[in-house]
């Protein structure tokens, strides 16, 4: 089974190189963040006529997440625990029905700029529901994957990026971050053959400044 993560930058602006990229890589389930549209305003035919499955929990103009999978999906998520009064669109959640069922947690995690603010401080809240939700999860010792765009860089590994600006020059010089991760339970681990990063998806026309990150599991 073949999980990846992808933030979009909009999924109707990019829509052709949104599908282009996800017959590429040929996976099993696909988190998408950054959708930036309503839930009714994505774009179920044409990805449903790729044999995607799709849950959404889509917000206007902003945030916005995706779970495509070519398996049944069952006890959907939309919105991460603890917080009642959160309306922006970041965590979409459900079991995947395959052969070996795996939950998959798709999330968008807060920028957090600037810091300190409110901003930054929304951002901490939100890790900390996260970790609660990680936690209950871990609880139940089955198989799991939080998969997204978590906003932070987690160490120095060389030219391993999944982000390049839209500025500078960034791409062609290879001026990139690595933001983008698939988290996985002990019980995904034991699961866990490869992991890779989709480069050619920031060549592509209209790119995203993201690009898929996959993870291959048994």
């Amino acid at each position: 089974m073949k999980i990846a993560t992808w933030n979009v930058n909009s999924v109707k602006a990019r829509l052709p190189t949104v599908l282009e990229v996800l017959k590429a890589i040929d996976c099993d389930v696909v988190c998408l963040q950054e959708l930036k549209c309503e839930t009714d305003a994505f774009p179920y035919m044409e990805v449903e006529d790729l044999g995607w499955t799709c849950a959404v929990q889509g917000q206007k103009s902003y945030n916005g997440v995706a779970l495509l999978s070519k398996y049944p999906l069952e006890d959907i998520q939309a919105g991460l625990p603890g917080n009642e009064n959160d309306d922006q669109a970041r965590y979409i959640e459900a079991l995947v029905m395959a052969e070996a069922p795996i939950r998959v947690g798709g999330l968008y995690l807060p920028n957090g700029n600037p810091a300190p603010g409110d901003k930054y401080n929304y951002k901490l809240a939100w890790i900390e529901r996260l970790k609660k939700r990680a936690r209950e999860l871990l609880a139940t010792e089955e198989p799991f994957v939080l998969a997204g765009d978590y906003n932070c860089i987690l160490d120095n590994r060389a030219h391993q990026y999944t982000f390049w600006d839209y500025q500078g020059g960034a791409f062609p010089k290879d001026h990139g971050i690595r933001i983008d991760h698939i988290l996985c339970s002990p019980q995904a681990t034991d699961r866990l053959e490869t992991i890779s990063i989709y480069k050619p998806a920031r060549a592509l026309d209209k790119p995203s400044d993201h690009v898929p990150v996959i993870g291959t599991f048994r």
